[in-house]
């Protein structure tokens, strides 16, 4: 009989391995086999959980994908990664996959797709750096990866029996994986997942069952405390609250910390597992953990060397030469050493920038935006925001006569782009600055909306 897992209760691995066993038999029937990928594009959930704990069993990949890609998004990636099956929670998307076999974990699987390539030896994941662009580097994690980064995070934030952990970070993103959740299972945790947040259901859980860890974007937490009364400190037992993901505005710890919560800074990026740091107090430097070497380059890159490295970027060996060099992860990340020890994240090499915990990349923006009436040029650039941590700003020189507003730019990309890299600010301009070569200046962009 098929144990059916419900999202939001807490589990127990043994729970996760009752349910993985009619995963593991339907993929068998199948044709699933060792070293072949299989893709999903459903919400998070512990249903999720056991169909990683079943292809870990065959030797197969799971490569989780966000839900709410819109179709062209969806078969791009699917296109990219070529998975021998792909699993979503509504058929309508089959004709999106271009010919990938399509099934549900609700059904019987349909016949899986010979697999077009190898994998790398031992492949678990296979995680989408971003999924704004038509050509998404797609990272790949072997086992050993995830069970380094597991410990890592547990040097820090130890779990046993007696703890509960509350997940509700979306699992197309390691976060949803190894940073507490695979972990809690492992230590005999018990584990809650929520198929979304919701601030209001996130307290609640918290405490009726007296959740002793949680990790969360800045948005999770700033949200979360905005339904607190003021004073109010209702989470005794929380004891790991975790914050990282994208900036953490200045105030969003000392807020926390008027309700009880000392909430600590983690820093990572999936090519890293994604575990590499944290603080050791609330608003505190980084510091490496257990396992993890990070050095800071001459111009102030952070490259990271441990054990949890990803195994390099599927079907680019050119972009894993480039960044994972002399066994160092070259991260992208610029830092300032603190006096006293440790390192604090200042900014991005490139101009990627992260909303509320979903990277944004720029270019993909603006390629479509150029796409629309009225749109001579475009440009795009992170902009602070108080409960994002970052949005999109869009820069637009009109046609003669044009006249865009951020409502319609935003309702004429909302079925090529995700919800997240919607533009959030617009501001119509006569002309964008440009550098000698001729290049849109983004810093100087920044410089004028300050």
């Amino acid at each position: 009989m098929q144990t059916v897992l419900r999202s939001g209760r807490p589990l127990r691995l043994d729970d996760i391995e009752d349910a993985a066993d009619a995963h593991e038999l339907a993929l068998r029937t199948a044709g699933v086999s060792r070293g072949a990928l299989i893709a999903t594009a459903m919400r998070s959930g512990a249903e999720h959980l056991a169909l990683h704990r079943a292809l870990r069993r065959i030797g197969a990949a799971l490569a989780p994908l966000s839900p709410a890609l819109p179709p062209a998004l969806l078969s791009s990636a699917v296109d990219a990664l070529r998975p021998s099956l792909l699993l979503v929670e509504s058929a309508a998307r089959d004709s999106t996959t271009s010919g990938t076999p399509v099934g549900s974990l609700g059904g019987p699987f349909p016949a899986a797709a010979t697999a077009t390539r190898p994998l790398p030896d031992g492949a678990e994941f296979v995680f989408l750096t971003s999924g704004t662009t038509a050509d998404p580097k797609a990272v790949v994690l072997d086992g050993r990866a995830v069970a380094a980064t597991d410990a890592a995070l547990l040097s820090r934030f130890p779990l046993d029996s007696s703890d509960t952990v509350l997940s509700v970070m979306p699992q197309h993103h390691t976060g949803g994986w190894t940073v507490f959740p695979l972990a809690a299972l492992e230590s005999g945790a018990r584990l809650i997942v929520r198929d979304r947040f919701d601030p209001t259901a996130a307290r609640e859980a918290l405490v009726e069952h007296g959740v002793t860890a949680m990790m969360g974007v800045p948005t999770h937490w700033s949200r979360l405390l905005a339904v607190l009364r003021p004073g109010e400190a209702p989470f005794p037992a929380l004891r790991h609250a975790v914050v990282g993901g994208a900036p953490v505005p200045p105030d969003l710890v000392a807020r926390a910390a008027c309700h009880g919560i000392r909430l600590i800074e983690g820093y990572g990026l999936t090519e890293a597992g994604p575990n590499v740091a944290a603080a050791r107090v609330p608003g505190g430097p980084l510091h490496p953990y257990d396992g993890v070497t990070v050095r800071l380059a001459d111009d102030g890159e952070v490259l990271v060397s441990s054990p949890s490295l990803a195994a390099g970027y599927l079907d680019d060996e050119a972009a894993t030469r480039d960044t994972f060099r002399g066994g160092w992860l070259h991260t992208g990340d610029l830092a300032e050493e603190r006096a006293g020890g440790g390192f604090s994240i200042v900014g991005r090499i490139d101009d990627v920038f992260s909303t509320g915990g979903e990277s944004v990349v720029p270019a993909s923006v603006e390629r479509a935006m150029l796409r629309l009436p009225g749109v001579l040029e475009a440009a795009v650039i992170g902009v602070p925001d108080p409960d994002l941590g970052s949005v999109g700003a869009a820069f637009v020189v009109a046609a003669h006569g044009a006249e865009p507003s951020l409502a319609t730019v935003r309702a004429r990309l909302a079925d090529e782009l995700p919800r997240h890299a919607l533009p959030a600010r617009l501001h119509v301009v006569p002309s964008l600055p440009r550098t000698p070569v001729g290049k849109v200046d983004r810093r100087a962009l920044r410089e004028d909306r300050r």
